[in-house]
């Protein structure tokens, strides 16, 4: 996997303070435990990926897709009936 990637995939899923969250998720399909200064190097380019992480990005990637149309679907909900939830009434913006 190449370090631009990891840092797409961590980013597009996490934020731009994703580095925690992409090595626990990463910890799940690993043979052994994902620190978060791993990460950082793996994306900095300060070491070099280990071979495992491609295969365990894939399937973070497809988890991390359901729960971002989960998110998103809960978000659509609550913008749906924004009265329900204690919020004002905005107009659409543009």
């Amino acid at each position: 996997m190449h370090p631009e990637s990891l840092d797409a995939l961590g980013k597009a899923l996490y934020g731009p303070r994703y580095v925690s969250a992409l090595a626990e998720a990463l910890s799940r399909h690993a043979p052994q435990p994902v620190q978060p200064p791993h990460v950082t190097m793996w994306v900095k380019g300060q070491r070099r990926i280990p071979d495992w992480v491609g295969a365990a990005a894939f399937r973070v990637a497809e988890r991390g897709r359901e729960e971002l149309r989960e998110r998103a679907e809960a978000v659509r909900l609550i913008l749906a009936s924004p009265f329900d939830h204690g919020m004002p009434s905005l107009p659409p913006s543009d």
